[in-house]
């Protein structure tokens, strides 16, 4: 994107060109689809089913080097995992469906994913809302997650019951549930607890869920509790590549502790989800995080410069 238009830089052993779109006001809010087909070594886009949308410039295509092969959306990154900032800018903006040769790439299942909010291009004020469960709700699952290593979200300080089944095949199923007193964590064969402490006055409580390959950490209020795979898994190599299965709102004991509460800015590893499509069909309640409680996320801690959809 350049001021509202689109540019294009192609590099082939057949063509240098740069094309820029004839329309500037593409940055109104509204979707647009490019297309870009590559033939005999030439460009050929199509916008908004317009081929005649784009201009030549009379300019040569800048040429980065050591990038990261296969398909970048958002930015350019080298071999060295960083952004690359200069000419090009990461992107801010919305992107929804990508093909490549008529075939879906699904974005929620790329091989690295860094400050992207997952969900509906027209969701806008992802910080600010939340979701309550009331005892009418139904527990919502997420499926099997690649890529779900850590999870983090925020929920209400009047939160009670089974919030979340974190669940990795055979070797855990552990539950989180709120209390007056805080969190239980438990498993099939342990138990841990988290005291909220009493100083805390906070309406939202950020809670992590980590699995380390052989034991999974939940932490909250500064504190953080651990429980082993145990058994065989406890001495197996750690296992950071099988995916997780999520469940909100279900207990293991049925309907006697059912979660009630608000959730907001649920996370998987640096992927914002927003639940909030399920609202109709889980008996889901919109509702606003307080102003004093919104905080933004924190800073990552790796090479990369954050990007966002938001």
């Amino acid at each position: 994107m350049d001021n509202g238009a689109v540019k294009i830089e192609s590099s082939s052993p057949g063509e240098r060109i740069v094309l820029l779109s004839l329309t500037s006001s593409l940055n109104d809010g509204n979707s647009h689809l490019l297309k870009v087909m590559y033939k005999s070594s030439k460009t050929y886009p199509e916008l908004d089913g317009n081929r005649e949308a784009f201009s030549v410039e009379r300019t040569a295509p800048k040429i980065i080097t050591d990038v990261l092969e296969g398909v970048l959306i958002g930015a350019h990154i080298l071999h060295s995992k960083q952004f690359v900032t200069e000419p090009y800018k990461p992107l801010i903006g919305y992107v929804g469906d990508v093909f490549v040769n008529d075939n879906r790439l699904m974005l929620p299942d790329a091989v690295d994913i860094h400050n992207v909010f997952h969900g509906s291009c027209s969701y806008s004020d992802v910080w600010h809302s939340c979701l309550q469960w009331t005892d009418q709700s139904k527990p919502l699952s997420l499926g099997v997650v690649d890529n779900s290593n850590r999870i983090s979200f925020l929920v209400s300080r009047d939160s009670l019951g089974a919030l979340i089944h974190f669940v990795k095949k055979d070797s855990f199923d552990i539950e989180v549930t709120l209390t007056v007193a805080g969190i239980d964590v438990s498993s099939d064969d342990s138990e841990a607890v988290i005291i909220r402490p009493e100083a805390d006055k906070s309406y939202f409580t950020l809670i992590t869920i980590t699995d380390g390959g052989s034991d999974v950490s939940v932490k909250a209020w500064d504190q953080s509790v651990s429980i082993s795979y145990g058994g065989f898994w406890g001495f197996a190599s750690k296992d950071l590549t099988t995916p997780h299965t999520l469940v909100i709102g279900e207990s293991k004991d049925g309907p006697a502790r059912t979660f009630t509460g608000s959730v907001s800015q649920f996370t998987i590893e640096d992927r914002f989800y927003e639940l909030s499509e399920f609202s109709w069909s889980h008996n889901l309640m919109a509702c606003e995080r307080p102003q004093e409680d919104i905080q933004s996320p924190s800073p990552l801690t790796d090479t990369y410069e954050p990007f966002s959809c938001i």
